[in-house]
């Protein structure tokens, strides 16, 4: 049995009993309870979550960082993905306050790339920005100039750069190990799998990802191929 199958078995056997948790708590949103039950059967339900979120990433990760997995390119336009994660994360973005900004180029962008890869990629980087930034996040598109003997071989750079907690200093060169953490005594700034989860994903595409630190502002830079 290979790894993958071996953690394939693991999540499986995990999901069963966090079905029947994800039942129950259902039970309860049914039956009077109290103020303070209620908000016990909400962190529950929110550890049940990150429990199925955990599982989740262990199956994607386990499976991407094989050989044998290979994405399905296509001409993906990027502006347009972008937005519709955004969209998607707009409820999250405004729960934690966090202002999103776009500078887009005016011409339509195009990249060769996994559409379900892609758009996992952007909403693993939100979801970081939503869980450990504050303020704002900023997304910026550059086309990158194309290498003369070469064309079709040119780069998009993206950035997403949002503003940090008072006292975060997360390190860049270790920002995409799985479950890193600035601190180990604080268990709240865990970065979870998402960020490795991104940087498998990207590579997976033939694109590269970086991480950068400047006082409060926290930036993961990106860059995919671009196509015409």
């Amino acid at each position: 049995m290979n790894t993958h199958e071996y953690i394939a078995e693991i999540t499986h056997d995990l999901r069963t009993p966090l079905t029947s948790i994800k039942g129950y708590l259902q039970l309860l949103d049914r039956t009077p309870l109290t103020e303070t039950q209620q908000n016990y059967v909400s962190v529950v339900r929110e550890k049940a979550d990150r429990i199925q979120e955990l599982i989740n990433d262990f199956h994607a990760l386990s499976y991407w960082t094989s050989e044998s997995a290979m994405p399905a390119f296509a001409r993906i336009g990027l502006c347009e993905i972008l937005t519709d994660c955004f969209f998607g994360a707009e409820r999250a973005l405004k729960m934690r306050g966090i202002e999103p900004e776009a500078d887009f180029p005016a011409a339509p962008v195009y990249v060769w790339a996994d559409e379900d890869l892609l758009a996992r990629t952007i909403q693993n980087l939100i979801a970081n920005a939503v869980r450990h930034g504050e303020r704002y996040l900023r997304v910026l598109v550059e086309v990158e100039p194309e290498p003369e003997p070469l064309p079709d071989k040119g780069r998009v750079r993206v950035v997403f750069e949002n503003g940090l907690p008072c006292g975060a200093a997360p390190d860049p060169e270790k920002v995409f190990r799985r479950f890193y953490s600035e601190d180990a005594s604080r268990s709240e700034r865990r970065s979870g799998l998402g960020l490795a989860i991104a940087k498998t994903f990207v590579e997976k595409m033939e694109g590269d990802i970086r991480a950068e630190v400047a006082g409060d502002r926290f930036a993961v830079v990106l860059r995919l191929r671009k196509i015409a």
